[in-house]
């Protein structure tokens, strides 16, 4: 699933993400009810959690909500029977309709977030595919990163928490609202506390054997085939994301547990 710009659909989607968003209540308490809600920041590792859940309670019993079905039309009403709701969405929208639900969320160093789309976006032909640390690789990573409608989704995961790019807000949302909060690096851990919220009594919900979805055929490690300059470039253009994802990694550890089930 990628962000793209063109088309009826993804325009409609794209300018639900970066559209101007009042501040969700202050007040309100850390929800710990079914259904369960995934906000899913592209490129953090989320569907290989909605792939676990469909195997634990049954596809009748889960959203996932891609660009498509979030576009024109959408109505939250269509999923209140439903027990986990995942998806490319923000919090400030669902919880108008789940004020109540149990929110969880995984974060991404914004670095590896930004790289991981440009390699899926090679794969997926819509970015020019050269060998990384050669000039053509320096220069395709450029044009990504220059691309009009890419640019309008740095700070991604502020948006997504929090509605703008705001690292304040972003991090007051998640200390406030979520009930797990997880860095992707351990998604195995967060996929056994989310089974354990939606069956508790399922020993599966324990044992089950996490396997990767959605992930490059190759690990690439970005760190070493990123020339510095644009290294930088991606770091200071996703600052907010870096002091959010800092936050979950330097105060909580990487794994930000509220959801009071015994692991």
């Amino acid at each position: 699933m990628s962000i793209d710009s063109g088309g009826s659909v993804g325009a409609v989607w794209l300018w639900n993400l970066v559209r101007p968003s009042s501040a969700p209540e202050a007040a309100a308490p850390i929800g710990r009810t079914l259904p369960v809600l995934f906000v899913h920041t592209p490129k953090t590792a989320g569907s290989t959690m909605h792939r676990h859940m469909v195997e634990l309670v049954g596809a009748a019993g889960v959203a996932v909500l891609n660009k498509r079905v979030l576009g024109s039309g959408f109505d939250w009403a269509d999923y209140r029977d439903r027990r986990y709701i995942g998806g490319h969405f923000r919090y400030p929208d669902a919880v108008e309709a789940f004020p109540h639900a149990t929110y969880v969320t995984s974060l991404r160093d914004p670095l590896h977030r930004v790289l991981s789309h440009f390699h899926m976006a090679q794969r997926d032909g819509s970015a020019e595919a050269a060998e990384p640390g050669t000039p053509d690789y320096t220069r395709s990573l450029t044009r990504f990163l220059d691309h009009p409608g890419r640019r309008k989704t740095n700070n991604l995961q502020c948006r997504f928490i929090a509605g703008r790019p705001l690292a304040d807000l972003a991090i007051d949302t998640l200390e406030r609202r979520f009930a797990l909060v997880w860095a992707a690096e351990r998604t195995d851990e967060a996929v056994h506390a989310v089974a354990r919220l939606l069956a508790p009594d399922d020993a599966r919900a324990a044992t089950m054997r996490v396997g990767r979805h959605n992930a490059a055929p190759t690990p690439v490690d970005y760190d070493a085939v990123v020339p510095p300059a644009l290294r930088d470039r991606i770091l200071e253009e996703n600052a907010a994301d870096a002091r959010l994802y800092a936050h979950l990694r330097d105060r909580h550890g990487g794994f930000l547990d509220r959801t009071g089930v015994p692991s």
